[in-house]
């Protein structure tokens, strides 16, 4: 028995496996993001869908002055005093985690 290609088939699986490779995992920080799934992300930007105050495109940092990245309810605002704080600065300090 003799098998032969079939074209169309062929150059149907070959563009699937295209656009399968060109897709990224959104790796959305769990933390972060309004769902907790870490995959709800724009399908052309993959930009994820952050908390509020939240920031990065994985969704993985809290804005300037802001912290609790980790209560997963969106980061809070540092509203230090000046009198208490090193340097009389009122920003927070940047914590990754």
């Amino acid at each position: 028995m003799i098998f032969y290609q079939n074209s169309t088939k062929l150059i149907r699986l070959k563009l699937l496996l295209f656009f399968i490779n060109d897709f990224l995992a959104c790796n959305c920080d769990l933390d972060g993001t309004e769902d907790h799934s870490g995959e709800n992300c724009d399908a052309i930007t993959g930009q994820c869908q952050c908390l509020p105050n939240v920031v990065g495109k994985q969704c993985d940092s809290c804005k300037v002055d802001y912290y609790g990245l980790k209560s997963r309810e969106g980061c809070s605002y540092c509203n230090c005093e000046v009198e208490g704080t090193h340097n009389n600065k009122t920003n927070c300090d940047f914590v990754i985690h």
